[in-house]
């Protein structure tokens, strides 16, 4: 994808716009890897994400996009229930570093 090409590396800034991290989420969870997408799902919530901020103009896409981050939000959440990512007060923050091991 071109995104991928465009951001390369740059994907692990600690700063990186929760957009671009959400959208990472979205073509990870597409491909089935839901350990990536619920990654880059966690951190883009870390940073600022909401969906009002999706920032996608067609109606369309832009509510697919909200399911598939909803699906990737319950999935997180299972997760947590099973102690294999952290939650804080506000929000989902990281992965327990053993999960990626």
């Amino acid at each position: 994808s071109e995104i991928y090409d465009l951001i390369g590396e740059k994907i692990a800034a600690s700063d990186m716009d929760p957009r671009v991290l959400a959208i990472y989420s979205i073509l990870e969870f597409k491909k089935g890897n839901d350990k990536k997408a619920v990654k880059y799902f966690l951190r883009s919530k870390k940073n600022g994400f909401n969906n009002s901020r999706l920032g996608i103009g067609d109606e369309k896409i832009k509510k697919e996009a909200v399911e598939i981050l909803g699906e990737i939000e319950k999935i997180s959440k299972s997760w947590w229930l099973m102690g294999l990512c952290h939650y804080d007060r506000v929000k989902l923050r990281t992965f327990s570093a053993v999960f990626f091991l």
